[in-house]
Order: C-alpha cells, then sequence, then structure tokens
C-alpha cells in the first residue's frame, strides 16, 4: 500500500509535496472522502539524517554545512514520504 493513500476511503489522499508539508501538529482533508489525515510523532524521526548530517559535518565551513543539509534534507525527505504512513486526525 503507498504511504498516499488514505486509510479512510483507500484512494489516493493528495500529492507527495502536500505530504512533505504534513506533520504530526497539522492536518489535510483527503480529496476524495474529506477525512482530516495528519502523520503520527514518528514521523520526526525522518529529521534524524538531516541532524546526524549538519552537525557531523567534516569542518566548520559554510559551504559544508549548507552541502550536508541539503543532503540530508533530500534523505529525509524520501523516508518522509516512502515510509511515514497517514492517520485519521481524531
Amino acid at each position: 500500500m503507498s504511504n498516499l493513500i488514505c486509510p479512510s476511503c483507500n484512494k489516493e489522499a493528495f500529492s507527495i509535496f502536500e505530504k512533505l508539508t504534513l506533520g504530526p501538529l497539522t492536518s489535510k482533508e483527503c480529496v476524495s472522502c474529506h477525512a482530516m489525515l495528519t502523520v503520527s510523532f514518528k514521523s520526526l524521526l525522518t529529521t534524524l539524517p538531516t541532524i546526524v548530517m549538519v552537525l557531523f559535518s567534516p569542518n566548520i565551513h559554510t559551504s559544508s554545512i549548507i552541502a550536508f543539509g541539503l543532503v540530508g534534507f533530500i534523505i529525509t525527505s524520501f523516508l518522509h514520504v516512502k515510509y511515514v504512513p497517514l492517520i485519521n486526525a481524531t
């Protein structure tokens, strides 16, 4: 099952980019059944690659911190879309 599928109606809830803006304190409406959906607080674990990449960058130069932060952000975005399931916001 895709992690863009609504748990209420089993249809695609919204786009990948809309899911990327979804966090445990925000919710969005499914385009098919209008159920309010969110993600659990466990989804915050997907931010670990960004935190690790920035904190443990090899040196203090701004350019390396930005580069490692960008790579971490890409990994975090992939993990959030691929592995974080949608849940009902009730």
